[in-house]
């Protein structure tokens, strides 16, 4: 099994995670105003105000694997970085089950993330399919900033999901715990 597919959602996650300008006021909307997202077999939630990311915008930029990419319109925290939220696809040699996947995918992360710290790990259950929910702070180089990243990793079958996100390491509690909820809405959508 590669796990590459984490490392290359991480790169293209903070491409779009640069400066930006304006408040770092940012007013978390209720579960009630968040949009279902619906694409390649999976759904997630969105804000209604951020900006989807096309990749025919920035196809040298965003790897083929990352199936969607979305970002907060305006920047969150003092250092005004934005927060995004990625998902990746990739086909895997062979059913795999999400524990198998997740832990290959956290050794890579483990060794590309520069002080690499763990914050928090979680079982979830996602439609009957075992999903692994990790929290971790590190940075992508030794000049980087440090940031705070939220992982769910989830197999089904010989299809392997990584949804991604990262916030400025300085947000606010409540934008963590909104960033974790849309994580979390990851879901397999019913083929019509």
């Amino acid at each position: 099994m590669k796990p590459f597919l984490s490392a290359s959602l991480l790169g293209a996650l903070l491409i779009f995670a640069g400066c930006g300008g304006g408040s770092p006021e940012y007013q978390i909307p209720g579960d009630t105003e968040l949009e279902s997202i619906s694409l390649q077999g999976i759904s997630l939630k969105k804000p209604p105000s951020w900006e989807l990311i096309d990749r025919t915008d920035r196809p040298d930029a965003i790897p083929s694997d990352v199936i969607l990419l979305m970002r907060s319109v305006e920047p969150w925290g003092a250092q005004l970085n934005f927060a995004l939220v990625g998902v990746g696809k990739e086909k895997l040699p062979e059913n795999t089950s999400s524990i198998q996947y997740a832990k290959a995918a956290v050794q890579k992360t483990e060794q590309e993330i520069v002080n690499y710290e763990s914050v928090s790990e979680e079982d979830i259950d996602i439609q009957g399919n075992k999903a692994i929910f990790l929290q971790f702070r590190g940075k992508e180089s030794l000049s980087g900033d440090v940031r705070e990243w939220f992982h769910l990793f989830v197999a089904k079958n010989d299809m392997g999901y990584v949804v991604s996100a990262v916030t400025p390491l300085d947000a606010e509690a409540n934008q963590k715990e909104f960033i974790k909820s849309i994580v979390k809405s990851f879901a397999f959508r019913e083929a019509s």
